[in-house]
């Protein structure tokens, strides 16, 4: 188990990897959690988890990514990843960054090189939750006032309805992505993962799939955040001991904490978004 540490992301900070990771993040409105355990206790694995923070700290953007290949190809994407996550620190439109994405994937695509990908944006003041899957396993959402969880598909005014999700990155150069506009209240939880959670098998030997993810999920208490995501892995190796060793597992959970940004930040947000500039990271206007 990775040491467990605190981040407090920083204005036009982009932070993550591939390495094995247990970490605390604090941004402006949201409270994050991250596990990533690469396949057999690599250093490194396949799946690529990045957060970023904009030049006065309101918008919040995170991407998990599964990609195709090992070692040195995961090692390249995940640097491209990282460029874009810079690039695109400052803009508030999810659609420009993920069109972006899957434009540098087809560049690649001749190299094997694909993702199964979901990514968010969080835009503090107005509360606002944006997220697009690239053929990425369907995000969780807790919605405190109900105390459930749901499936967040395409339609949020029906969290029960049916999942889908769009063409992974790399497969169609013209690909289009579906947003999903979500007001994130205080107290709501976005859980994020790769495949390796609802490919877990249950005590009968099947596999979990998303229904049987939900229902443990449902069967946690939520009370603290932080524990959520160790529960939950103990919960899935309780079903079965070998379950989550034969891949990479990374999560990432969300958490709306209510704050809306600090007056100083946003006063100071120009002289970020100059820095930015002078360091080739635009100011981008959605």
């Amino acid at each position: 188990m990775p040491d467990q540490s605190t981040t407090n992301l920083q204005c036009l900070q982009v932070w993550g990897g591939t390495e094995a990771a247990d970490q605390t993040l604090r941004m402006t409105g949201l409270d994050g959690y991250l596990y990533a355990r690469p396949y057999e206790g690599a250093k490194r694995g396949g799946d690529v988890y990045y957060v970023s923070s904009c030049a006065s700290g309101r918008i919040t953007r995170a991407l998990l990514a599964d990609v195709a290949g090992h070692g040195s190809t995961v090692a390249e994407t995940a640097q491209d990843l990282r460029s874009l996550m810079q690039y695109y620190v400052n803009f508030t439109s999810q659609q420009l960054f993920m069109r972006a994405m899957n434009q540098k994937f087809a560049e690649i695509t001749e190299a094997g090189r694909f993702a199964t990908t979901v990514a968010m944006s969080y835009f503090a003041p107005a509360r606002r939750l944006s997220l697009s899957n690239a053929g990425h396993p369907a995000p969780l959402w807790y919605r405190a006032k109900q105390r459930w969880w749901f499936l967040l598909g395409v339609d949020p005014d029906d969290p029960a309805g049916e999942a889908t999700a769009d063409l992974p990155l790399g497969i169609a150069d013209d690909a289009g992505y579906q947003q999903v506009d979500i007001t994130f209240g205080v107290g709501d939880l976005l859980l994020l993962y790769t495949d390796a959670l609802i490919e877990s098998r249950g005590p009968d030997g099947r596999m979990l799939g998303l229904g049987g993810l939900l229902d443990r999920l449902n069967s946690l208490e939520v009370g603290e955040p932080d524990r959520v995501i160790p529960a939950l892995i103990e919960r899935l190796t309780d079903d079965d001991e070998h379950d989550l060793a034969d891949d990479d597992v990374t999560v990432l959970l969300m958490q709306a904490n209510g704050t809306r940004g600090e007056w100083l930040k946003l006063a100071l947000s120009p002289f970020h978004a100059l820095r930015g500039m002078l360091r080739g990271q635009p100011v981008g206007r959605g």
